[in-house]
């Protein structure tokens, strides 16, 4: 009978155990967020926006994309905070903020800034009526160096076919136009997302996706 209770004990202590350990697993993978999933959910929080650019020369093939990059959530009181906080756990990004209300905070792939002739670095001006995807394909017309990609990875798609985008004589940058074009509607907090290419003939092939009105159980 000792002997029975002794191995009853051993067996729930063992249970106990292994059973801390898989919770502190699961809480562990909880609380390493994808960079653009805790954006959305800050998103939420402070009543702001993002815009993702994204490098991805020819070489990079496989390596992490700057969207996919992992962060260790925490509880900003401000943007100004939370911009703080990503650039110790996100040195490969640089953040800016616009003067908008709401404000935008655009994150992009450092390696951009040191490259010639980047399209969002292009000032136009536009007057559109229709879509942000044929939004995305009327600005591509205007820059000869540029040309739009579609899809790319398993789970991409082209873009927002169903927003109504009306602009009359925008100008601006080519990402502050992207971004006019979605504000002031119910829309996700990471507005869109770019993944750009620079071709060996100069040419840089961007693939640009907005991400389309949020879904009602983000209200």
């Amino acid at each position: 009978m000792r002997r029975f209770a002794l191995l009853f004990l051993a067996l729930l202590v063992f249970r106990m155990v292994t059973g801390v350990m898989f919770a502190d697993d699961q809480i562990s993978s909880r609380h390493e967020y994808r960079l653009i999933d805790f954006l959305e959910e800050q998103g939420e929080r402070l009543d702001c926006y993002f815009t993702l650019e994204q490098f991805h020369p020819i070489e990079s093939a496989g390596k992490l994309e700057l969207q996919y990059a992992p962060v260790k959530p925490f509880a900003p009181d401000s943007v100004k905070s939370l911009i703080k906080s990503l650039q110790e756990q996100v040195p490969d990004a640089e953040f800016r903020v616009t003067d908008s209300q709401p404000p935008v905070v655009q994150i992009r792939d450092r390696r951009l800034l040191k490259q010639q002739k980047y399209p969002l670095d292009e000032r136009i001006e536009i007057s559109f009526r229709g879509t942000p995807d044929g939004l995305a394909d009327e600005i591509t017309k205007l820059l000869p160096k540029m040309k739009r990609l579609r899809g790319g990875l398993i789970g991409d798609f082209s873009g927002d076919v169903v927003t109504s985008v009306n602009l009359k004589e925008a100008k601006g940058q080519v990402r502050d136009i992207l971004s006019l074009a979605v504000l002031g509607k119910d829309y996700s907090r990471v507005l869109w997302r770019t993944r750009a290419t620079l071709g060996a003939d100069g040419i840089w092939e961007v693939q640009i996706i907005h991400f389309g009105p949020r879904d009602e159980g983000d209200e």
